[in-house]
């Protein structure tokens, strides 16, 4: 039995940078004083002006929602897959392409021949808009 569609939920961040100026913690606050103007022969006042440095520190806030894609197989990609396995499995088991059966050439064209066969079942086609769940 082919399988011939599957489902997968994953979590969409919304909105990544959501800050919450409610909730605040003041880490450091500095008063200090800087002058309004420079000092010069014709105005010799000296004038500053009283400033304030605090620091906060922030409540940050992700919202993700949980969303459900469904997919389908691409028989092309499947048919593809199917074939470059084949040839990798006649080639690392059989003598018609070539009489050197090294152990390391027949795993590695039978790992090869599965690769090929696990990407051509698992290049998956999305159907349709992904389901929010509510989550």
């Amino acid at each position: 039995m082919v399988i011939s569609s599957c489902t997968s939920a994953r979590w969409t961040i919304q909105d990544k940078d959501t800050t919450d100026r409610s909730e605040r913690e003041i880490l450091e606050q500095d008063q200090f004083l800087m002058p309004d103007q420079q000092l010069q022969p014709e105005s010799p006042t000296l004038r500053l002006n009283l400033l304030s440095r605090t620091k906060y520190r922030y409540t940050q806030h992700i919202l993700a929602e949980r969303n459900i894609q469904d997919y389908k197989l691409r028989p092309g990609f499947i048919a593809l897959g199917l074939s470059g396995a084949a040839l990798a499995f006649v080639a690392a088991n059989s003598t018609a392409i070539s009489n050197n059966k090294s152990p390391t050439r027949l795993w590695t064209l039978n790992t090869a021949g599965a690769l090929l066969v696990a990407s051509g079942f698992l290049n998956l086609k999305p159907v349709g808009e992904p389901r929010p769940t509510g989550e």
